[in-house]
């Protein structure tokens, strides 16, 4: 077959087969359930859970911005203290969810929190935030409106590495499992955090 014939077929394959796969996965998402809603049962249901605090979050998504849990493709250039500091941070902070949770040693700096569920029988689900961020370009600091690694809170916004990519996913699904367990929640099935 000719290099023209297979670009050509090369091309209408990606035209037509994108679109085949994103119907399919549409059809499959409106037959599937593939989200998990957790349902509070009649035991949990009586249960007052407390209000979050939402400058209290922010305070603590701000703070947790501080730690440089910069991630590199050269492995010999990670700062393993920051990983660790940025985790006894987390149990610190959040110690009623630290006590309800078993971490998992993966051997890593990776965090694998076990939060067991009342009924092993469920499957367990999985909540995912990372920790770590990518390093500021050098020499692009004075770009920057606020410093990288400092608390900044201005006008409402939190600045910083890793607001939005994704140490405030951690923090979130580490304030709602504080305030849960707070309110003496225990989750139907076991939730398993990453």
């Amino acid at each position: 077959m000719k290099l023209r014939t297979r670009i050509i077929l090369s091309i209408f394959s990606v035209v037509i087969g994108i679109p085949v796969i994103l119907i399919i996965a549409a059809m499959l998402n409106a037959a599937v359930p593939l989200s998990l809603q957790i349902v509070l049962d009649a035991e949990n249901a009586s249960l007052p859970l407390p209000e979050i605090d939402g400058n209290r979050a922010a305070d603590h998504l701000a703070a947790a911005v501080h730690f440089k849990t910069i991630s590199y493709y050269d492995k010999t250039k990670f700062d393993t203290a920051e990983f660790k500091a940025f985790q006894k941070y987390l149990d610190e902070t959040y110690p009623a969810a630290t006590a309800a949770m078993s971490k998992e040693d993966t051997g890593s700096l990776t965090l694998l929190y076990k939060w067991p569920g009342r009924n092993a029988d469920l499957k367990p689900m999985l909540l995912m935030g990372h920790q770590d961020v990518v390093p500021v370009e050098p020499g692009t600091e004075a770009e920057w409106s606020y410093p990288a690694f400092e608390e900044n809170v201005v006008e409402g916004f939190i600045w910083g590495r890793g607001t939005l990519d994704i140490k405030n996913n951690v923090i979130a699904i580490m304030e709602a499992v504080e305030h849960l367990v707070s309110g003496g929640f225990v989750p139907e099935r076991t939730v398993y955090i990453a």
